[in-house]
């Protein structure tokens, strides 16, 4: 498994690592934005204000894949207690082909696996069949959920964020 503390060589030179602070705002535009750029309807478009704030806290990772030193993709983690929900994933689309979201989430498993981590929520799927069947590639069982939306204003998010961020904290 890859040590994520330091850089590992995966595959086809593509490296896995966690993100430095300093480069959320290199996958926010090469990575997050392309990805976005390729959706037909995108129901919310997160700004790097957000992502810059999210970054603060405890539990909430950054990991890439890069080549060559050039971030191509990343996935951003949320981590309470014994769970890990893969939240939000991008990925450079000229580095479509080489399919490193595959090898972030296969190395990210076999990481979090053998540590504390019992659950590991690759998140909802909707109705989105391509989506589905990507998930089932990774094994594990399949969860029924609820999910609710809004499209709040970015300073009552950041409320509502510090808000259940602590009480998550008091309980753990």
């Amino acid at each position: 498994a890859c040590g994520w503390d330091s850089s590992c060589k995966v595959q086809n030179n593509i490296v896995c690592r966690r993100a430095q602070s300093n480069e959320w705002n290199v996958f926010y535009q090469n990575c997050y934005l392309s990805t976005v750029s390729s959706w037909k309807n995108p129901s919310i478009v997160y700004s790097y204000q957000f992502f810059d704030y999210l970054h603060q806290f405890d539990g909430v990772e950054l990991y890439v894949a890069e080549v060559s030193g050039k971030i191509i993709a990343g996935i951003i983690s949320l981590s309470f207690g014994k769970h890990t929900h893969l939240w939000l994933s991008g990925i450079n689309n000229e580095n479509k082909h080489m399919e490193p979201i595959y090898l972030l989430i296969n190395n990210m498993i076999d990481y979090l696996l053998p540590s504390e981590t019992v659950f590991v929520d690759l998140g909802v799927s909707g109705r989105n069949d391509n989506l589905l069947f990507f998930k089932r590639g990774f094994g594990g069982e399949k969860y029924e959920s609820i999910q609710y939306e809004t499209s709040p204003n970015f300073e009552e998010l950041k409320k509502k964020l510090v808000r259940n961020c602590s009480q998550v904290n008091q309980v753990l």
